[in-house]
């Protein structure tokens, strides 16, 4: 969301986070002045104050659970934290063979659990890393079951193949599957044999069509840094030389802003393009439009020059029709609905506004 914001807003991630901190200490209440806490009965006081906590082994395991995960404090840090909060501690050991019997006892109930009651339901995937080892995750999105997690050696076609197979062993249907770019992927789904719908993510994609117009606009200042230069030069002291070259770079420092601006533009069409929702009248996008729009905005991307742009559009050339597929999946539930719609309000402009 704060990404997406920084791109509509055209400013950086840490301005927005700065903002929300003024906002958040601005609607803070302010604290008691400390004359009117004295004023104050001492039974009120001790009795807002006061607190016992008793600590108990089951309080101290699941403060400590909560503070591995999901606090995702270190165990020598959760130990002073213990230390604070309690007067206690508990040692490295202790720890750590808190968080091996609570991962074997999750991972016994995980594999109790029966995914067939789900139905047929997409599956995104996606990898997390503890230092250098990965950790192979399936979420089911809507009920953000984990249908499956693995550390694994590594995070190959073959491997994650292994992991889709382990995880229609535990009756998950996968119907389709929301994943990013990860080049593995594809390779994965032919090795287990599925023939699902894929949803590419659609932030990345766009992520690098911003870092291409940042590189484009690079070349430009570059260029323009040597024209300003030749200009300084050419007003101390005429120089064919230097008027030819001038007269090379100058348009093509024009040339690069011109590309750098049309891609700019073309950027935001392709955000367009995989859009739900029509922001201009409300209107919930239907595939094709979707598709023209997306295959006229890299036909566009195709007619401009530059080396990075053409890398560009020929990544995206192979991402874009996966990007769209939640489009199919939203057709059928959006006609079912509007047949509802007309059902209940016999009025057709209040169907179509709803």
């Amino acid at each position: 969301m704060v990404q997406w914001l920084a791109d509509v807003y055209q400013t950086s991630r840490p301005t927005l986070y700065a903002i929300g901190d003024r906002t958040k200490a601005g609607l803070l209440t302010h604290l008691p002045d400390p004359a009117e806490i004295e004023a104050q009965p001492a039974e009120a006081v001790a009795q807002d104050t006061a607190k016992t906590v008793r600590v108990t082994r089951n309080r101290m395991m699941r403060t400590a659970l909560t503070l591995l995960f999901p606090g995702g404090v270190s165990e020598r840090s959760a130990a002073n934290c213990l230390q604070a909060a309690f007067d206690e501690s508990r040692s490295s050991a202790f720890m750590s063979g808190l968080v091996h019997e609570a991962g074997q006892r999750a991972g016994t109930i995980l594999q109790s659990v029966d995914h067939s009651a789900l139905g047929a339901v997409m599956q995104a995937r996606d990898e997390l890393f503890v230092g250098r080892e990965p950790i192979l995750l399936m979420v089911e999105p809507r009920s953000l079951t984990i249908t499956g997690l693995y550390a694994t050696a590594d995070r190959e076609a073959e491997t994650w193949g292994c992991v889709l197979l382990l995880t229609q062993d535990r009756r998950v249907q996968i119907q389709g599957l929301a994943e990013d770019n990860c080049i593995p992927y594809a390779a994965s789904c032919r090795l287990a044999q599925i023939d699902a719908a894929i949803q590419k993510d659609v932030w990345h994609p766009l992520a690098d069509v911003g870092k291409v117009i940042q590189d484009v606009e690079r070349d430009a200042l570059h260029k323009l840094d040597a024209v300003e230069k030749l200009e300084k030069r050419l007003r101390k002291h005429w120089n064919e030389a230097d008027f030819a070259e001038l007269a090379q770079l100058d348009p093509q420092m024009n040339a690069l802003l011109a590309q750098s601006d049309q891609l700019h533009f073309l950027r935001g069409c392709l955000w367009e393009a995989v859009e739900l929702v029509d922001w201009r009248n409300g209107d919930i996008r239907a595939r094709p439009i979707n598709q023209w729009l997306a295959e006229e905005t890299l036909r566009e991307m195709k007619r401009l020059p530059h080396p990075r742009i053409q890398k560009l559009v020929e990544r995206l050339e192979g991402v874009v029709p996966e990007m769209l597929t939640f489009l199919d999946g939203s057709a059928q539930p959006l006609a079912d609905w509007q047949v509802l719609a007309e059902a209940h309000f016999h009025n057709p402009r209040w169907t179509a506004c709803f």
